[in-house]
């Protein structure tokens, strides 16, 4: 409970409050603020000195290997390499000229590297590593770059603006280097993917995924964010193709958890054609059923998967008259999912957006709606206000690392987009809009300067403009071509 400064003291001394116990109870807050900062802090400390530990002994433990295990040829090295999914190098030890090769290298490059100019010196450092590859393609692997140095090497370009140099590295790597590139595939996979969508060549995409559909789980938190970006940025028929072999066994795999999200963008896609067509008669939604419990996410069995399912078509493809959605009374248990696949319809029409960015736009908005802020509960069902959002960019939009850029990019333009529907259904004033999206905006800002520089949601988007602005509007012809619901077979 609030207390003005000129109310009645809580303690009923009979005193106002700034007479009595305000003083008490300030000391008080700065002292709990002050305790939690402290205990932040050490918790940090705690968890950077745990990280360090176990990097190091990790590094020990390689190098007691390394002198352990005899050298072996080549050709024994080959068939050596472990075929499965595992996280650590099964690489056989060099004999010891090799290794002074590789040594050598590391004392050239380390005072650089590890340097207070080492940033600066990238281009130099590039220089030796493209040298090495040259003249010691065998020996490359060992030189262990994909444990750090690459990922340092990537940051230095970039802030640089040579992003493209190691691009160009890693597109090498990846046909010279397979064993050594595989270890870490999905981080540069990744940023390949990235810069084929920033400048849109598609025709790159394929070979972005091979990896990812050939071992799903080995790096599954970047296989998440791949399906993430191939979503929010359309790529409709490179998402069926990545999930089409993987979804399930990502889903039954016993080292992901929350596994289900392949299966239900396969669900979606799926739904969409259906949505377009907007027919929810009892046939339609038949078919419909029958393509989407093909998929294996949804129980045949449960009738309101069925509801679920006829809703998103009659929500998706309706004005809210039509639909019967009133957006000013929040009740019932389908309320925020009308909503959602309301909104997906409204932002296909309206911004011309793909149906995977319009459905990706309302699930964002859906966690936002779903979070559960330790704050007092916001009167509005949508949770509109600049706090709020502030409170959820922090909190839900970061993983161990940092920032996530699709996660919180998506989260902005959702949130921009979702006011300007919000206007065009008579919900909010234009000031009101316009004021959310100047928030917005400026978290962007924010976020983009806190971000690691290569993040692929703002090396696609380097600006709020550039997010909210949205593709050209689909053809009246494209529209009728994708009008036609697909057969279930």
């Amino acid at each position: 409970m609030s207390v003005g400064r000129n109310d009645p003291c809580p303690c009923g001394s009979g005193k106002k409050y700034k007479k009595c116990c305000l003083g008490k109870d300030e000391a008080a807050a700065r002292a709990q603020a002050s305790d939690n900062a402290r205990a932040a802090e050490e918790k940090r400390q705690a968890d950077e000195a745990a990280r360090q530990a176990q990097q190091e002994q990790a590094d020990r433990e390689r190098e007691e290997r390394r002198k352990a295990e005899p050298p072996v040829s080549d050709t024994l090295a080959a068939e050596s390499q472990d075929s499965n999914d595992s996280r650590e190098p099964n690489w056989p030890p060099l004999a010891e000229a090799d290794q002074r090769l590789v040594d050598a290298w590391w004392e050239e490059v380390s005072p650089v590297y590890l340097g207070k100019e080492g940033r600066k010196e990238c281009g130099w450092l590039l220089e030796r590593t493209l040298a090495f590859l040259d003249q010691q393609p065998r020996l490359f692997r060992y030189l262990y770059l994909h444990e750090e140095f690459l990922f340092e090497l990537a940051g230095a370009l970039a802030r640089a603006g040579r992003m493209e140099d190691y691009l160009a590295l890693l597109r090498r790597l990846r046909a010279e280097q397979p064993e050594m590139y595989f270890q870490c595939f999905g981080y540069y996979d990744g940023d390949l993917l990235a810069e084929a969508l920033r400048t849109d060549q598609r025709e790159d995409i394929p070979a972005c995924l091979e990896l990812f559909r050939q071992h799903p789980v080995k790096h599954i938190d970047q296989f998440a964010d791949v399906v993430d970006l191939l979503a929010w940025r359309g790529c409709a028929s490179e998402l069926r193709e990545l999930l089409g072999p993987t979804a399930l066994t990502v889903a039954e795999s016993p080292e992901v958890l929350g596994g289900d999200f392949g299966l239900l963008w396969l669900t979606n896609l799926a739904i969409f054609p259906f949505v377009e067509a907007g027919d929810d008669s009892p046939q339609a939604v038949d078919q419909l059923c029958q393509a989407a419990f093909a998929v294996g996410l949804l129980a045949s069995t449960d009738p309101k998967n069925r509801e679920w399912l006829r809703r998103a078509v009659r929500l998706g493809s309706r004005s809210l008259a039509e639909a019967e959605l009133d957006l000013k009374s929040a009740k019932g248990d389908w309320f925020h999912h009308d909503v959602g696949w309301s909104f997906t319809g409204w932002v296909r029409r309206t911004k011309g957006l793909p149906w995977t960015s319009a459905r990706f736009l309302a699930n964002s908005l859906l966690e936002y709606w779903g979070w559960k802020e330790q704050e007092k509960k916001s009167v509005s069902p949508f949770g509109l206000n600049e706090t709020r959002l502030d409170h959820y960019l922090a909190q839900r939009c970061q993983d161990f690392i940092g920032l996530k850029g699709v996660r919180a990019a998506s989260t902005l333009q959702a949130f921009h987009y979702f006011t300007d529907y919000l206007v065009a259904h008579n919900y909010f004033s234009v000031p009101d809009a316009d004021r959310l999206q100047s928030a917005a905006a400026r978290f962007y800002e924010i976020i983009r300067r806190s971000v690691d520089v290569c993040d692929p949601a703002f090396r696609i988007c380097p600006t709020y403009a550039a997010l909210i602005a949205g593709p050209e509007k689909p053809s009246a012809q494209h529209r009728s071509a994708a009008a036609t619901p697909p057969t279930a077979d």
